[in-house]
C-alpha cells in the first residue's frame, strides 16, 4: 500500500470537474495515488484530451450546468 493510500478509498469514486486544467489535472494524480477512482468530466474528448488524463480515468463529456451531463456522470459507477 502506498503512503498516500486512504483506507476505503479503493470503493470511492471521485468526480473531477475541470480535470483537464492545470491544477485538475494534478487533482486527478493526488487522488488516484491515494486509491480513488476518478471520473473526468469534460466538454469534449478529442485526442489531445484524453491524452493528457492517466488511462484509467473515466472520461464523461458534457457541461457541468447541464443537468443531463450530471446524471450521466451518476449511472457510469
Amino acid at each position: 500500500m502506498c503512503e498516500f493510500a486512504i483506507p476505503g478509498a479503493q470503493n470511492t469514486t471521485v468526480l473531477v470537474v475541470g480535470a483537464t486544467s492545470r491544477v485538475g489535472r494534478i487533482v486527478v494524480r493526488k487522488l488516484m495515488l491515494m486509491g480513488y477512482s476518478v471520473k473526468a468530466l469534460v466538454r469534449n474528448a478529442d485526442e489531445e484530451v484524453v491524452a493528457m488524463l492517466p488511462t484509467s480515468v473515466k472520461i464523461v463529456i458534457g457541461d457541468v450546468g447541464d443537468p443531463t451531463t450530471l446524471s450521466r456522470c451518476r449511472r457510469l459507477q
